[in-house]
């Protein structure tokens, strides 16, 4: 199984974070190229919390996204897709569709401390089942532009079969670890890797608090 991972941002969480008590989230953007491009995403939960990611880049234009969740042995857990009939009452409303998927275990209490794995997708690019098995349009067919099927005038990528018309190329995934009783601890990382030992770690988080806060001041000039 083969992989296009489009990597930005910083390796061990990807970008800048936000923390509150009992909750920290971090926030991923990128850029696909072909319809059946797949990002993994490595998430580490220190203590038994609930793990929630969902996108937001369909409120802008984007590509119905595809979101599943793996254990840390790859098993499926989950899965989640944008709704044109914005039926699953989660998505932003965008000229006329809801794009953004959400998924989120467990649908009650916490999951265990571990490894877990997320992927996202173009929306119908479903897995399959286990992470191993891989998903359907690159896996089960290999077609990097399965979204010309759906009727948009011309060529291209990223074809919306609700509007007959090309949504941007553009991804944005936060993912959010929650705890009701404790901070919330853990780590999340682009692609699938081992997570840093915890001294290394901290190196790292202060070189992305340091970059967070310079980008800060720039927007603010």
């Amino acid at each position: 199984m083969v992989f296009r991972l489009s990597v930005v941002g910083v390796l061990l969480l990807g970008g800048c974070f936000t923390s509150s008590a009992g909750e920290i989230s971090f926030d991923f953007t990128g850029n696909f190229t072909l319809d059946n491009d797949v990002q993994l995403f490595t998430v580490t939960l220190a203590v038994p919390e609930v793990l929630t990611a969902w996108t937001t880049s369909g409120a802008t234009g984007g590509f119905p996204t595809y979101l599943a969740m793996f254990d840390g042995a790859g098993g499926g857990m989950t899965q989640q897709s944008g709704d044109l009939t914005c039926f699953n009452g989660f998505s932003s409303y965008f000229n006329g569709e809801c794009n953004d998927a959400e998924v989120s275990e467990p649908p009650s209490g916490r999951i265990a401390a571990g490894t877990y794995f997320i992927a996202l997708t173009q929306w119908s690019n479903s897995m399959l089942g286990d992470l191993s098995d891989g998903f359907f349009w690159v896996d089960l067919i290999n077609d990097p532009n399965f979204s010309a099927g759906n009727g948009c005038v011309g060529s291209g990528y990223f074809c919306d079969p609700g509007t007959l018309a090309y949504d941007n190329s553009n991804w944005a995934l936060t993912i959010q670890l929650s705890n009701p009783d404790l901070p919330a601890q853990g780590s999340a990382s682009e692609g699938v890797g081992a997570v840093p030992e915890p001294s290394s770690g901290l190196l790292v988080l202060g070189g992305l608090l340091a970059a967070c806060w310079m980008r800060s001041r720039k927007r603010r000039v």
